[in-house]
Order: structure tokens, then C-alpha cells, then sequence
């Protein structure tokens, strides 16, 4: 179900997410989640760039507006940088907290995922909600199917793709490409 700026607006509110979230950072959310998405919540990551961290009952988010050389293009949404970690993909989440701030590490099957600067006090309750969206059982049963022995070797090319990511032998556009191929997506 696809959701509205003011749906968004809301959210924060009924959540009480007292990050001071930007118009120009909640504006971004609509236009990126898809329609059959539901977004559970979201935290503003206060790093440079400032983005957005949000969690669906499909996907983890981060998008941040960066203009500079790092930026990706993702169609319409020219100089956004958008990093999608899939739910079914995800083999734990966790957090580090200091005083005003944490960091947040998701771990999938390539990678881990280092998102800092989120306030603390928020952190914990997006960690929570994250691990209660893969217990649900709807998540676990994506994931039993996601792991079956022929996805294992689509996992295990992936990780090949990624080294060849790693060393510049072939392109993030290239990477992306055959990762959809491989996953099905």
C-alpha cells in the first residue's frame, strides 16, 4: 500500500519519532516506497550526509540525498543514494550505543551494513522492530524458501560478483544487474 507525505507526517508523530526530520528528507519516502510496501518506521540518520533509515515489511532503506561523485542515479531519482537490504537476506541486526548516539549493523549474506549516528534513544526502538519483521511469520517463510540448495549457489555467485565489484573489474550498474538476474528478482 503505497503511503502519503502526510501518512508519513502522521507516523512520526503517532511513533513520537522526535528526530528532527527535515520536509525535505520525509518528502523523499512516498515517492520510493512501493505500492505493495508497508513502512513500519524510519530514523534519520545524523552523519554526513544526513539520510533516512526506514524499515518496510519487505526491505531496509537508507536514502540520503548526497549530490557528489558517490552518488547513484536510481531513475527518477537522480543523486539519491539508496541502499535496499531485503528482509529475507538479513541474518542479524544489532546495535552499539553511546551516550547521544548508536550504530545500527545489519548483517545479510555478502556484507554487513554500518549505519551511524542514529539517536540513541530511537535506535533501539528501530533495532527492535527489525527483529520483530523477521520473526513474523510471513519473513520465515520467505527465508526457508530463500534457502534452498539452488538459492545457496545464487548466494554463492553473488559473493563472486562482489569480489569482482570489489577489485573494479566490473561495475555497480553490472553488479546490480546480475544480482536481480540471479536472485529472480
Amino acid at each position: 500500500m503505497s503511503v502519503t507525505y502526510n501518512e508519513v507526517l502522521q507516523m512520526k508523530k503517532e511513533q513520537k519519532i522526535t528526530l528532527p526530520l527535515t520536509k525535505k528528507d520525509l518528502k523523499l519516502l512516498p515517492d520510493i516506497i512501493e505500492d505493495d510496501e508497508d513502512l513500519i518506521t524510519f530514523i534519520q540518520s545524523n552523519g554526513k550526509p544526513q539520510g533516512v533509515l526506514c524499515l518496510t515489511n519487505k526491505r531496509v532503506l537508507y536514502l540520503s540525498k548526497e549530490l557528489n561523485a558517490k552518488s547513484i542515479s536510481f531513475g527518477k531519482h537522480v543523486g539519491l543514494t539508496e541502499i535496499t537490504i531485503l528482509l529475507r537476506n538479513i541474518n542479524s541486526v544489532r546495535s552499539k550505543q553511546q551516550v547521544l548516539y548508536g550504530t545500527a549493523i545489519i548483517t545479510d549474506s555478502a556484507q554487513d551494513y554500518t549505519f551511524e549516528k542514529l539517536t540513541a534513544s530511537e535506535l533501539q526502538r528501530f533495532v527492535n522492530l527489525v527483529k520483530k519483521q523477521l520473526n513474523s511469520p510471513m519473513q520465515t517463510k520467505t527465508q526457508q524458501a530463500f534457502n534452498t540448495p539452488s538459492n545457496i549457489s545464487s548466494i554463492d555467485e553473488i559473493k563472486k560478483y562482489k569480489e569482482l565489484l570489489d577489485l573494479d573489474i566490473i561495475t555497480k550498474e553490472e553488479f546490480d544487474q546480475k544480482k536481480k538476474e540471479l536472485l529472480n528478482l
